[in-house]
């Protein structure tokens, strides 16, 4: 399934069917897409993710960050609810009330330090909408691209994708294309 759809790629650009088709805005989706899995080393669901976020190493290291972020919640609204995840050291589920959730930063601070050499994980949720606005800012930059209509619209929507992209994984990433 596309992460985003060609409404949403026609009204961010302002390209309408008359100048450049439908089959055509989809093949774009497909490739920003498959850019998108392919920088990110990801396919996107929006799904629940069990993610290995360390090996403690400090006597004082309390706080772990998630990969993705912002960690939500079943509605896909940004949650600080430690009862919207499930965090384990060495394999031992922890009660709600010993670490904090900061959702948007993506980050779990434990009130107590896990011991040396402890495995901490997590399962939580991620927001897709992030990966819908790269998606679609991507797929309007390769329509311009295509069409050979503005270079300056194509480079400001793939720097505003790989901007987001960035954002939600907390890594810089390089074009690809």
């Amino acid at each position: 399934m596309p992460y985003t759809s060609k409404e949403a790629v026609r009204n961010l650009s302002g390209l309408t069917a008359t100048e450049i088709g439908d089959s055509i805005v989809e093949e774009m989706i497909d490739h920003a897409d498959k850019e998108i899995e392919q920088i990110t080393e990801k396919v996107w669901t929006g799904q629940q993710l069990k993610e290995l976020l360390g090996i403690q190493k400090s006597s004082r290291n309390k706080t772990f960050r998630t990969l993705y972020k912002p960690i939500v919640d079943e509605q896909g609204n940004t949650t600080d609810d430690e009862t919207k995840v499930t965090v384990y050291v060495d394999t031992v589920q922890q009660a709600s009330n010993k670490f904090e959730l900061r959702g948007a930063e993506g980050k779990i601070i434990f009130t107590t330090t896990p011991s040396i050499d402890a495995e901490v994980e997590i399962t939580y949720r991620y927001d897709m909408k992030p990966i819908q606005a790269a998606s679609t800012f991507l797929a309007a930059a390769y329509c311009f691209h295509r069409l050979a209509k503005s270079e300056e619209k194509e480079k400001l929507f793939k720097a505003s994708a790989m901007e987001t992209l960035r954002q939600i994984t907390s890594h810089t990433f390089a074009s690809t294309r």
